[in-house]
């Protein structure tokens, strides 16, 4: 899911890149932020984190970063007011 690659990108500090594949998801009409796949921001917060889970054995920047509920609520609104607009 784009949304996701682009909040994934967000994490791993690539905002420029997270910003270009915002600007290229909403060019294609697609998704951007958890409201436009009607998700509220706490069900994609609980959606990412639980992501990992899905493919076991897969390393990932949500693994790497260990971020609590909190931290990851917290990054999710850094990054929809980064692609807002």
């Amino acid at each position: 899911m784009g949304i996701g690659a682009a909040f994934a990108t967000f994490l791993r500090g690539d905002h420029e890149g997270a910003l270009l594949m915002a600007r290229t998801l909403r060019r294609h009409g697609l998704p951007v932020v958890a409201e436009e796949i009607r998700f509220t921001d706490d069900e994609f917060v609980r959606a990412v984190r639980f992501a990992p889970r899905t493919r076991p054995g897969r390393y990932t920047v949500l693994e790497h970063l260990d971020m609590s509920p909190e931290r990851t609520g917290q990054a999710y609104a850094e990054y929809v007011a980064a692609v807002a607009g």
